[in-house]
Parts: C-alpha cells; sequence; structure tokens
C-alpha cells in the first residue's frame, strides 16, 4: 500500500526494559531478618549540674567567737549525660571566712541522678558582713563550664564573748 510504513518485526520494534532497579530493590536485606537501633542514648538530654540551695547560702549570724558553722551543698546531675566535676574553689572578696574541706574527692563524675554533698563553713573573724562564692569547674557535654553559688554570712558583735551574737 502506498503511503503505508512496512511493518517491522516485533523485535526490531520493542526496546529494552530496565530492569537493574528491579534486580537492586529485591537484592536488598534477607528474608526475616529485622534491624533494629537503638537511639535512646542519642536521644537523651544533656547532663547538667544542679546545685542545692540555688543562687544564695545564707550562714544567717555567728559570733566570731561561736565555733565554725557548717553549711551543705548538694550537687546533682539532671539530664540523661554525666558530668564531670574537675575542681571546686572559693571565690570572693571576703572568702577567707569561708573554707572548703577536702571531703570531695576530685575529679568526680556524677551520673544522672547521682548526687554529691560538698561541706562549706563559715567562720567570721569579725564583726561585719562577708561575701563569697563556690565555684565549681566541671565538665559537661564535652565543654567546660562553671556554676557559682555566692554565699553570705554576718559575724556579729559579741561583747561578752560568750558565742552568743548581742
Amino acid at each position: 500500500m502506498p503511503g503505508t510504513t512496512p511493518a517491522r518485526p516485533l523485535a526490531a520494534r520493542a526496546r529494552p526494559l530496565v530492569i537493574l532497579p528491579l534486580l537492586a530493590a529485591a537484592a536488598c536485606g534477607s528474608p526475616g531478618l529485622e534491624t533494629t537501633v537503638d537511639t535512646s542514648a542519642l536521644d537523651a538530654p544533656p547532663g547538667i549540674l544542679r546545685v542545692e540551695p540555688a543562687g544564695l547560702y545564707d550562714f544567717g549570724r555567728l559570733s566570731p567567737e561561736a565555733p565554725r558553722a557548717r553549711g551543705e551543698l548538694r550537687l546533682w546531675v539532671e539530664g540523661g549525660t554525666p558530668v564531670r566535676v574537675t575542681e571546686l574553689h572559693l571565690d570572693g572578696s571576703s572568702s577567707s571566712a569561708f573554707t572548703l574541706p577536702d571531703e570531695l574527692p576530685l575529679p568526680v563524675e556524677l551520673g544522672p541522678g547521682e548526687e554529691a554533698l560538698l561541706g562549706v563553713y563559715f567562720e567570721p573573724f569579725a564583726a561585719g558582713q562577708y561575701f563569697g562564692d563556690v565555684v565549681v569547674v566541671m565538665v559537661e557535654e564535652g565543654q567546660e563550664r562553671e556554676l557559682t553559688l555566692a554565699l553570705q554570712g554576718e559575724g556579729c558583735v559579741d561583747v561578752d564573748a560568750d558565742e552568743v551574737c548581742d
């Protein structure tokens, strides 16, 4: 027939099928094998060191003739990762009235929910106001940080030296 294209055999018209993606998809995994990943450690919030009382520890009034007063601070970790306490020291203009005993062996690592007690002493040497800071140096999430707690106390007048404020 004029104007018509002669028919070609089927093999000449067919385009090759692309089956590589199907083979690759079929080759992934093994039947019956399940793979699970525990991501709970990755989702854990960072550990944060907390101190109680927070902000300020007030020793109140104390006679310079009285035995030194002991206060207690509680350090604990909130969150999902440990915190390493590397250093404790006192800072401030009148911190010589405050002392830190060597009760807490350093460095110490506190895990989530763990706590450590830290003693602080106040011993005024005369009447007046005393201020200082406890500085806790720690490593949280690989970063060195400082936590500061203010200390205050008052040395009172004790004229008769009976260890009682007048």
